[in-house]
């Protein structure tokens, strides 16, 4: 594989398998110098995943947003829907708080001890990180406002029947039993209306299941 076509597996993966799965597949895509070194170090801190996975694609896993929450990272918030199947319902959302923001920056331009590589490490990761919108472990996600404003606007219910409140652990909707496919293409373009936080280095916005095939 080329150095610089990173496979994202490594990111999709449960914590329990995560440490000897991630390892095997940097390993495989990046040798064992510097870049690897980085990445895996960058990796090993566990609140490091979901947080950019917030701040690059505004949603993560309910798993990633609890440990996020339970540092203090997150605030909570809501917003009533104004159409569609769930108009009038009351759903959840977060924030990051400008510590978190600030714990990412510090990873994301660190000045680490080695030769300049080819391929910057930090780079990599992102690059990674914005092949997919979004990892379901099992026990749904948390999402920003913008997704959320994105998934409501296009009737997603890949995305809103899969909702926690981030308080009680318990999804937010349950599905009314009839919904379109809403392609990677749509969701980017709808995206990039409601927010324009995605830019031209984002590849994919798919929504990775461990109890399905769908891959990035």
């Amino acid at each position: 594989m080329d150095a610089t076509e990173i496979d994202p597996s490594f990111l999709l993966i449960s914590d329990r398998e995560m440490y000897s799965h991630r390892d095997r597949s940097l390993a495989g895509s990046l040798g064992d110098g510097f870049v690897y070194r980085r990445i895996k170090n960058m990796l090993a801190d566990p609140l490091l995943r979901p947080l950019l996975e917030l701040l690059e694609n505004g949603a993560t896993s309910y798993e990633g947003a609890l440990k996020l929450k339970g540092r203090g990272f997150l605030k909570t918030r809501s917003m009533t829907a104004r159409r569609g199947p769930f108009k009038e319902e009351e759903l959840q959302y977060v924030l990051l708080t400008g510590e978190a923001c600030s714990y990412a920056h510090r990873w994301l331009f660190a000045k680490a001890e080695g030769p300049e590589p080819d391929l910057d490490p930090t780079e990599a990761l992102l690059k990674a990180i914005r092949r997919y919108l979004v990892v379901d472990a099992g026990s749904g996600i948390v999402v920003g406002r913008d997704v959320l404003e994105v998934a409501i606007d296009l009737d997603d219910m890949k995305i809103l029947g899969r909702l926690v409140h981030l308080d009680y652990g318990l999804r937010q909707l349950s599905d009314p039993g009839f919904s379109d496919p809403v392609s990677e293409a749509d969701w980017m373009e709808a995206r990039a209306y409601w927010s324009g936080a995605d830019s031209a280095d984002r590849v994919g916005a798919a929504i990775v299941s461990f109890d399905s095939s769908e891959l990035p």
